[in-house]
């Protein structure tokens, strides 16, 4: 009884709804039909608006940048090498840097690209709910490590080959390397602060 009672108030309950609107009930189900106007400025409603419906597809195409030898493409920072280094140490400085560039154009920037994509994680936990806190590093992180060693990234300004340029020296690969490192040139950084405060 009390089922077929809420039956009988649900069209009425409908109706009152879409009082504003004609409604249709058929088998007891209830539609209405509503006019709903289009906005000023939509698709169909201007006329020669239907353009612009649907995307479209051309020629187009743009080619992507290529990152070339920033040491000779920064005019600024071999001028201001030259003008502040002793002539023998902007030529041994210069030729190093220029070599670097390319390495950091070629293998560098692709190490660096993939390892933006595998970022380090941290596991706290093994599978079986142990503590290890490990962190895990990508082959491209690991690589990345191992030429900043060989380039001597921190110990240039630390070795003072050209004594008191040596630091300048450092910096400028560095900056070189920095953007193109993905993001491991943070690490750089802590090791080259943990260096200075033993050296004192």
């Amino acid at each position: 009884m009390f089922t077929s009672g809420f039956a009988s108030l649900r069209p009425h309950f409908i109706l009152r709804i879409c009082s504003r609107k004609t409604c249709i009930t058929r088998n007891k189900r209830i539609s209405c039909s509503i006019n709903i106007k289009r906005p000023l400025g939509t698709a169909g409603y201007l006329q020669g608006s239907s353009e612009f419906h649907h995307s479209k597809s051309g020629s187009f195409y743009q080619d992507a940048p290529s990152l070339e030898n920033q040491f000779l493409g920064d005019v600024f920072l071999t001028t201001s090498l030259k003008r502040i280094l002793p002539s023998e140490v902007f030529n041994d400085v210069s030729c190093d840097l220029e070599r670097f560039g390319e390495r950091v154009v070629g293998e560098i920037y692709q190490l660096g690209y993939n390892a933006e994509l595998n970022q380090p994680k941290l596991q706290q936990y093994d599978a079986w709910g142990r503590r290890v806190d490990d962190i895990i590093t990508s082959h491209e992180w690991k690589r990345l490590k191992e030429i900043s060693a060989e380039e001597g990234l921190i110990a240039i300004g630390y070795e003072n080959k050209h004594e008191e340029w040596s630091r300048l020296h450092q910096i400028t690969k560095l900056y070189l390397f920095s953007p193109s490192s993905g993001l491991y040139s943070c690490p750089l950084a802590m090791t080259d602060g943990a260096a200075k405060i033993l050296k004192a």
